[in-house]
């Protein structure tokens, strides 16, 4: 079970409305409109009523390729100028003897358009569990586009050793809640709470809703989905100065100390700080 749907099931009537494309004026289609199918949306991708998070994707090329209008009529932009723009899919569109466009949107939908899919390159997140070795799974976080906010994340507690085992058992926490055994001191850091303004904050985020206990980091970088990094980093570091965590103190944590984390957009978003056992 996804760990977002104890979130994102409260989150359906705000968020849909939230990533939801300017409304164009009816117009007939274009010569390249003609014929075209939409194979995918992700508004009726579940039929049975589940809601469903847009896919995620980067720019996959440096070469000289477009961003179009809707109705293709039109370049609006140079992907090469985005290499580290997430994008939304909210579309898949087939066009005969041309393959398939996305329709895609950025996170405050000030860009909108049409991209040949084979330019993106959809974000594929693993799991720690999917490692063997610390070596390997800091690697990923280093490289991958989709770990953005595990690099932010990482840079708030640079002395702090990246720990795979630490991040699987913070994965696995709130399933199989046996603690962790091969730690000490451990260090919640992603159930901090902060205000609950903050989501109120977050686009499409829906009116009245009931936190409970969930007005804490995780869910906070969960409901953010895909958004940007510097502002989901930043309630990190004002959730660590409400706690007493000041730059100092920060600062003193040495390499004795290890760091679990997990960042997975609409999957799971963990945080630990702890001491392991000699």
């Amino acid at each position: 079970m996804k760990v977002t749907q104890l979130l994102l099931t409260a989150l359906v009537a705000g968020s849909i409305g939230g990533f939801s494309r300017p409304a164009f004026a009816q117009q007939r289609p274009s010569t390249w409109q003609r014929g075209t199918t939409v194979t995918w949306n992700y508004r009726t991708a579940n039929p049975n009523g589940d809601f469903t998070d847009p896919p995620l994707a980067s720019t996959a090329t440096t070469r000289n390729v477009y961003l179009w209008n809707l109705r293709h009529t039109e370049k609006l932009h140079d992907l090469k100028n985005f290499p580290k723009t997430t994008w939304y899919v909210t579309k898949k569109i087939e066009k005969p003897g041309s393959g398939v466009y996305d329709e895609v949107t950025t996170y405050d939908k000030s860009i909108t358009g049409l991209i040949w899919h084979g330019y993106l390159a959809p974000y594929v997140t693993r799991l720690p569990d999917k490692f063997k070795t610390t070596a390997a799974y800091a690697q990923y976080i280093r490289t991958a586009p989709e770990q953005k906010l595990a690099r932010g994340i990482l840079q708030a507690f640079p002395q702090a050793k990246l720990d795979l085992r630490l991040s699987q058992e913070a994965l696995h926490l709130y399933n199989v809640p046996r603690g962790y055994p091969e730690y000490h001191d451990v260090i919640d850091v992603g159930a901090l709470p902060i205000a609950k303004t903050d989501f109120t904050q977050i686009q499409g985020f829906p009116e009245g809703y009931d936190f409970g206990y969930s007005h804490n980091l995780n869910y906070y970088w969960l409901a953010s989905y895909g958004g940007p990094v510097a502002l989901r980093v930043a309630k990190l570091h004002e959730a660590l100065a409400t706690a007493g965590w000041t730059p100092a103190k920060l600062a003193s944590l040495g390499d004795d100390w290890h760091v679990g984390v997990v960042a997975s957009e609409d999957e799971a978003c963990e945080l630990v700080l702890a001491l392991p056992n000699q």
